[in-house]
């Protein structure tokens, strides 16, 4: 590494030189205080480390910045003692950030999808060693993003602690990804979110603790191809745990093709223990090919109502072998090599292989461990198929039984340059669900009152005339799929406002349709809501009701077909 100018004198600053492994000379400059460190980064070529005594640096943001070699920020000691209230680069080379503590509670008026750090068209960024965060008093319904990182390349966060954040990190149009190694825990909705993004390495990481509030759907890993181009491709993700600890459990593995024509390709899945009581897909893949899943362990706690499976569709030229899961769905897939998975439910000898199924919220790795299948940990050599197991051939399932919707995950708008406040950002249309059954015949009810707020009141009306359509004529699907196609232009046409003190942001029309629509089908008589699969809300309306033998209402949208539906069951 060749030696660089030093920027110039400061009473905050002084510099050393060191060698590096290869005998050359790096230049070391000690920084004491936010001034210092503006003013070295203003005069730095590249090379340089920043070595930051202990304090609060605020707000860092550079833009248009392209060093020569990488200039390396770094906490002088371990721990949160160097403290940045938010980390914005924007059309920025060769950055590292090293044991640094990143975050700050929301502001009295910032939204819950505020973006505390970003990163945007920036290139050979590295976060090693930090700890990224929003607020730290363990309540996730006052917190926002961790980190947004888009149109970038050679990213990578590692060794790292993400917490009390309401999304951890998300990867928008992004390629050459490593996210390894991370400690991520107290997450409101979703751990990290990848859309549009290629060689991608999410290795190692320990997720637990999710406390979603009314209305989302927490997933640990989530892919979507909502409002992109292109698909997702050369994606690796191994060796990671999920444990569902104090929280709700989330999904495990989600990755859905909601435009219905970009494919994931060349995924491996391999060796990744997955542990929830609250959700049905652990891992699920819709729609790719030349996919590896591989090794990995789906579970839920023995008495769970909730299988945890592992759900593939449209998948070409893919292998699911040498599983343990709750169950394996193959919908409409083609040259799907299933091979040597155990599968638990129905299956007392491969029960029994997993005696502390029932450990619940202390269940530890070690307590679904199984010789010979599954996750095994990376230190130790992988499963050989055994010469002999309980019978666990998985039979394809075309129907599988019905499913909460997973949370669309929004396509953040970037901005025009880093801000610790960003625009408002849109929510996706939703990810597909399995094959639903087929509706029951409701008990027609000639009027159905309609109460409730502002936009949740005119969606609430909405979905209620689409109800009236089907309870009154059970086979009229033409004027169902009409009063909701009604209902997601109110939705479409609200969404595409932009947020001003006159015009309510996406997150307050959530809020009102949620309040609406549950207002409204009490009202009526009817049960909760599930499914929560409309453009414009990420986390959905309302909380699911689905309690054996209750009514509920589901709505969903048919990314294949682009027609939304609705399904209504046991209904009196």
């Amino acid at each position: 590494m060749l030696t660089t100018v030093n920027p110039k004198p400061s009473t905050d600053a002084s510099t050393s030189q060191s060698v590096d492994e290869w005998g050359s000379r790096v230049d070391e400059i000690q920084i004491n205080g936010r001034a210092a460190l503006l003013d070295a980064l203003s005069h730095a070529k590249g090379g340089e480390t920043f070595i930051l005594a202990a304090g609060d640096y605020g707000t860092l943001s550079l833009s248009n910045r392209s060093f020569l070699d990488t200039v390396t920020i770094k906490a002088a000691s371990a721990g949160d003692s160097v403290h940045f209230d938010g980390i914005k680069l924007l059309n920025v080379a060769n950055m590292a950030f090293d044991g640094i503590d990143m975050g700050r509670a929301l502001q009295a008026g910032e939204p819950d999808y505020t973006q505390i750090n970003r990163v945007d068209g920036s290139s050979n960024i590295s976060f090693n060693d930090v700890h990224i965060h929003t607020s730290t008093d363990g309540d996730v319904s006052n917190d926002a993003w961790g980190m947004y990182v888009a149109r970038s390349s050679q990213i990578s966060i590692t060794n790292s602690e993400i917490s009390d954040v309401v999304r951890g990190v998300i990867f928008d149009k992004t390629n050459d990804i490593v996210f390894q190694n991370n400690f991520v825990h107290t997450v409101r909705s979703d751990a990290a979110d990848f859309s549009a993004v290629s060689n991608v390495l999410i290795d190692g990481n320990t997720f637990t603790d999710f406390f979603p509030v009314a209305g989302d759907h927490p997933d640990t890993i989530q892919f979507w191809t909502n409002g992109q181009t292109i698909g997702s491709s050369n994606i690796v993700i191994t060796n990671n745990v999920m444990l569902q600890g104090s929280g709700v459990g989330p999904q495990g593995i989600f990755m859905a093709d909601e435009v219905g024509t970009l494919p994931y390709s060349n995924v491996l899945i391999q060796n990744n223990l997955l542990f929830s009581a609250d959700q049905y897909h652990g891992i699920a893949v819709y729609h790719g090919d030349n996919v590896r899943i591989i090794g990995n362990t789906v579970a839920s706690p023995g008495d769970d109502s909730k299988m945890y499976w592992i759900l593939v569709d449209r998948l070409t030229n893919s292998t699911v072998s040498h599983n343990v899961a709750d169950k394996i769905l193959n919908q409409s897939s083609t040259d799907l090599v299933t091979d040597g998975n155990l599968l638990l439910n129905g299956n007392a000898d491969a029960t029994a292989l997993i005696p502390n199924l029932f450990a619940g919220a202390g269940t530890t790795i070690a307590d679904l461990l199984v010789a010979g299948y599954g996750y095994h940990r990376p230190t130790e050599s992988a499963p050989e198929t055994p010469a002999s197991k309980p019978d666990s051939t998985p039979t394809p399932e075309p129907t599988p039984e019905p499913t909460p919707e997973p949370t669309p995950t929004p396509e953040p708008t970037p901005t025009p340059e880093p801000t610790p406040t960003p625009e408002p950002t849109p929510e996706p249309t939703p990810t597909p669900e399995p094959t639903p059954t087929p509706e029951p015949t409701p008990t027609p009810e000639p009027t159905l009152p309609v109460v409730g707020h502002n936009a949740g009141s005119l969606f609430g009306t909405a979905i209620i005339h689409a109800l009236q359509d089907l309870m009154l004529s059970p086979s009229s699907r033409a004027a169902t799929t009409l009063s909701l196609s009604r209902a997601l232009n109110v939705i479409d046409a609200a969404d595409s406002r932009d947020a001003t003190p006159e015009t309510p942001s996406p997150q307050d029309i959530q809020h009102a349709v949620t309040a609406g629509i549950g207002e409204s089908l009490a009202a009526a008589g009817i049960g909760g809501l599930i499914g929560h699969a409309l453009p414009g809300f990420g986390s959905g309306f309302g909380t699911a009701h689905e309690a054996s033998g209750n009514p509920y209402l589901q709505l969903g949208h048919d990314s294949r077909g682009g027609m939304p539906w609705l399904r209504t069951e046991n209904f009196a």
